[in-house]
């Protein structure tokens, strides 16, 4: 670990490993969460109305780390315009698209996650709550704090 002048230098220093942990090792394994219960709900059964095309689980994306003040964050999202809707193929409903050929990409990953069952007399679309399970796991696990803590470490940055 580098020598500090002040504490301003060492809390940036701080400040700029725990960005680095987020980037590189953190969000990682949130994703790969996020995929393993996209995976086991979304991706469980086959279709037959339908063609998988898989580019909901491509369009998990990894944002920048974004540092306000004290607060350190990254975004983890679905990327929309990673999911190309396009037409099926014959007698095959159309790829990421609505009953009408519409796209509908843009909703999807919110279908997916809460449902569509209230709102829609077309779909029976359950809840797949990937988000909130991997939100439920981080909980549970603290995985994401323990692989935070121990990119600092490796860092010369220990934590209780």
């Amino acid at each position: 670990m580098p020598d500090f002048k002040d504490v301003n230098s060492l809390l940036n220093y701080a400040k700029l490993q725990v960005a680095k942990a987020m980037q590189d090792d953190v969000a990682r394994h949130v994703r790969d969460t996020i995929q393993k219960y996209l995976l086991s709900t979304v991706y469980a059964n086959e279709q037959s109305m339908y063609i998988r095309s898989f580019e909901v689980l491509r369009a998990l994306t990894i944002g920048k780390v974004s540092v306000i003040g004290d607060e350190i964050s990254i975004k983890i999202y679905i990327d929309a315009d990673k999911i190309v809707p396009r037409d099926g193929p014959e007698g095959m409903w159309g790829i990421h698209q609505s009953f009408d050929g519409s796209a509908y990409n843009e909703e999807l990953p919110f279908l997916l996650e809460y449902g569509n069952q209230k709102y829609n007399p077309y779909y029976n679309t359950p809840a797949f709550e990937y988000m909130q399970l991997t939100i439920e796991e981080m909980k549970q696990t603290k995985e994401h704090m323990i692989r935070l803590k121990g990119y600092l470490r490796t860092k010369g940055i220990t934590t209780k």
